[in-house]
């Protein structure tokens, strides 16, 4: 699909995938993943969006990590 965009709207997300090849697949969500404005990270991958960059759908290195303990 064209990606039909402009600075007041467009998708909400892409992705595209060939099966088998799902190390080249790529995902772009313009309002970060959670989709929500407060959110910190709401308008990640906004910019590369609007520029047509490819963004890996496959995790690289971890930027941020959650553990989760029990006291006891």
């Amino acid at each position: 699909m064209p990606a039909v965009q402009g600075k007041h709207f467009g998708a909400s997300q892409r992705f595209f995938v060939q099966p088998g090849n799902e190390e080249n697949a790529i995902l772009t969500v313009p309002g970060g993943q959670s989709g929500h404005p407060l959110s910190p990270y709401y308008r990640n991958g906004y910019d590369e969006y609007t520029s047509a960059e490819a963004t890996p759908l496959l995790p690289n290195v971890p930027i941020h990590k959650i553990t989760f303990t029990t006291n006891q």
